[in-house]
């Protein structure tokens, strides 16, 4: 069984996030589980403004891994994605211009 399925069977109130390491589409990748997770969490290079806009109608949150670099950061940010996944949270500063 997948442990999202598990996970999800047993307490329903936990907040999941799917981890996605294809290039596949959002539809293909939610239809793997018999339930929406909270958080969509794509590899970063893969996300674009209709994928956020998909995600978000879907009432998800999409949160991209693993983000280094700070140009990155700024870009995704202007996507208006929900969060980041980074081995390097101090440049998150850094992306906001705030040092």
């Amino acid at each position: 069984m997948n442990i999202l399925e598990a996970i999800h069977q047993q307490n329903p109130k936990v907040t999941t996030a799917q981890l996605i390491e294809n290039t596949q589409s959002l539809e293909t990748n939610l239809a793997r589980l018999s339930f929406q997770p909270d958080i969509y969490s794509p590899y970063y290079e893969t996300v674009t403004r209709e994928l956020v806009e998909q995600v978000h109608a879907r009432q998800m949150k999409l949160i991209p891994w693993t983000v280094n670099q700070v140009e990155d950061m700024r870009l995704l940010m202007e996507l208006e994605v929900d969060g980041i996944i980074t081995d390097y949270p101090d440049r998150i500063e850094a992306a906001l211009g705030l040092r």
